[in-house]
């Protein structure tokens, strides 16, 4: 679909929509309930082998000096504020391009220790390891083939006898 050009913003879609989406963080902040302004995280779960992982996190048009990322009792934390940019020369005619600040969480255990990160192309790479401890790892049991079961056959019995009831005199 074609969309015009504008040289006039409309009232709904770029005058209000900064007010609307600071109230929406703030109802989030009070209530817990994720905001509704946000989109949805982009990020990959990578499996490198059985203890090594790659977490990709989508963070177009930020540097290493606008994210910050900390890791404390098994949570991942990574926070994104964006410097506010004023054009050189000219005037924004449109900017479509997000540029708000974000912070994501991420529960990864508390065996997960961060190995590194990198920023390359708008994609954050943090290599994660998981040291799972020998009491805690899944212990394969294995299964022995047992001998098979002879069908014996039962020698015929006598029944036992049943005592006779007795009547009674009336």
């Amino acid at each position: 679909m074609i969309r015009p050009l504008r040289l006039f913003p409309t009232l709904t879609n770029d005058l209000y929509s900064d007010r609307f989406d600071k109230i929406d963080k703030l109802f989030s902040h009070l209530t817990g309930v994720k905001p509704l302004s946000l989109p949805s995280e982009s990020y990959n779960l990578k499996k490198i082998d059985d203890t090594h992982y790659e977490l990709i996190i989508s963070v177009p048009g930020f540097t290493e000096n606008e994210l910050d990322v900390s890791f404390s009792n098994g949570q991942l934390f990574v926070v994104g504020d964006h410097k506010e940019e004023t054009p050189k020369k000219g005037e924004w005619l449109h900017q479509g391009i997000s540029h708000r600040s974000f912070s994501a969480q991420y529960s990864l255990g508390k065996n997960a220790k961060i190995q590194n990160a990198e920023l390359c192309d708008g994609l954050l790479k943090i290599h994660l390891e998981y040291e799972i401890p020998k009491d805690e790892k899944v212990k394969k049991i294995t299964i022995k083939k047992g001998k098979k079961n002879e069908s014996k056959k039962l020698k015929a019995t006598k029944k036992p006898a049943v005592a006779k009831k007795t009547q009674k005199a009336k």
